[in-house]
């Protein structure tokens, strides 16, 4: 099936301080941002990526990325911080889905929309086996001189899209990638999910612009929530003060990377990991109880079974082979769970 032109130009601003925010990968490239859609933390950067079906064969992903932009309004400059349009990136498809598209040969000088455009192929730019479209378009640039802000309006060309050609080498892609927490193999480690962005240290506010905890005021102070779909998998995350300092999973959805579940019993997490899970005391509020650890340096996965009466976070005596998992948990290492191992003076959650 051949492709119908459906192109989208970026509006006449700047994104100022960008760094790595314009970079595409090469057609050889391993997937990134632009390939997997979800919410994604690269390059200290924001990411959102969206994907449909093109066409039959052909899957189209739209990436935005948080920025601060200049635009020229009634005569002001205004600057505005948001998502913002990133670029268009058209996954790898049959060479020969594309005959006749401007998206998809050489071509120094096309319209379209009122437009002009430029797309190269198989450059040193785009890797063997890819091409970009540029359009020409306004722009606002900004410079810092001294105290003050100097604006121009200038014209040039702006990148828009990548099309990625299949091969032996770089398979066709047909069906919408997996959402980036759903990514093949993914896995609890213990600095959290070793395929997304949920992991130890990120900002609370990262993860709820990309979409991944909401917030909610009670008494002045704002709680976290966690999205349906992290929800439906069963993914929990605690903040201390402002970044992410626990990653937990309550339901079987998720492994860690040895294959051990939420569901699983004491007796069968110590047949996976052997010597390295060790059953631990813990303080939890005055009183001492009983967790499984396994540690990887200053960090580990805390494994937790269910207490009875005033103790039913955690048994008050050592575990046994027929507990069951209730929760795991990717932290820094803590004997002491009060707090979940973050001083109460220092604690907080949401942002």
């Amino acid at each position: 099936m051949k492709i119908l032109r459906n192109l989208l130009a970026i509006s006449a601003a700047v994104v100022v301080a960008m760094a790595s925010g314009v970079t595409v990968a090469h057609a050889a490239s391993p997937p990134t941002v632009y390939d997997t859609p979800g919410g994604h933390i690269s390059g200290d950067r924001l990411w959102n990526t969206e994907c449909e079906k093109y066409s039959s064969n052909v899957v189209r992903c739209r990436t935005n990325i948080w920025a601060t932009q200049v635009h020229l309004q009634g005569g002001r400059y205004v600057w505005k911080t948001g998502w913002t349009f990133n670029n268009l990136s058209y996954l790898a498809s049959p060479r020969a889905s594309w005959a006749g598209n401007n998206l998809g040969r050489t071509n120094n000088s096309w319209a379209s929309g009122g437009k002009t455009w430029k797309t190269e192929c198989d450059t040193a730019t785009t890797g063997q086996g890819g091409c970009r479209s540029y359009v020409w378009t306004k722009q606002v640039q900004a410079k810092k001189s001294g105290s003050q802000w100097v604006y121009s309006n200038t014209e040039g060309w702006v990148f828009n899209n990548l099309v990625l050609f299949s091969s032996t080498k770089t398979p066709a892609v047909s069906v919408v990638p997996n959402w980036v927490v759903d990514c093949p193999g993914q896995y609890l480690e213990p600095k959290g999910l070793k395929c997304s962005p949920i992991r130890l240290h990120a900002r609370g506010v990262d993860l709820f612009r990309l979409g991944y905890v909401g917030q909610t005021r009670d008494g002045g102070a704002f709680f976290p929530y966690m999205s349906q779909s992290l929800e439906d998998r069963g993914v929990w995350m605690e903040f201390g003060n402002e970044d992410v300092y626990s990653v937990s999973l309550e339901t079987g959805f998720i492994p860690t990377k040895d294959g051990a579940r939420v569901g699983m019993t004491v007796g069968q997490i110590k047949a996976i990991y052997g010597a390295r899970f060790a059953v631990v005391p813990k303080e939890n509020y005055g009183s001492t109880q009983y967790f499984g650890t396994v540690r990887e340096g200053k960090y580990e996965l805390q494994f937790r079974v269910a207490g009875t009466g005033d103790y039913s976070y955690a048994p008050t005596r050592p575990l046994v082979d027929s507990d069951v998992i209730k929760e795991i948990s990717a932290q820094r290492y803590t004997d002491e769970v009060s707090w979940e191992g973050v001083p109460q003076s220092d604690w907080s959650r949401g942002n």
